[in-house]
């Protein structure tokens, strides 16, 4: 689904403007470092939840990482 695709694609942005690795943010969002991957790959979905964790450790806001 490309909405999955594009948000994968920011959260990978905001990763390396930070230059972490998908284990540092994993680590930093209190999840699963493969999840991180399948995240940023779009094949899986991802709750509000988790997206504001994730949000919140790159340092973001939530809207910057769904097309705000």
């Amino acid at each position: 689904m490309k909405l999955l695709r594009d948000l994968g694609a920011e959260i990978r942005k905001h990763r390396k403007n930070l230059g972490w690795t998908q284990e540092r943010l994993a680590e930093e969002a209190s999840i699963d470092s493969k999840y991180c991957g399948q995240l940023e790959r779009g094949e899986v979905n991802v709750s509000i939840v988790t997206l504001s964790r994730i949000a919140k450790a790159l340092k973001v806001k939530l809207c910057d990482l769904i097309g705000g």
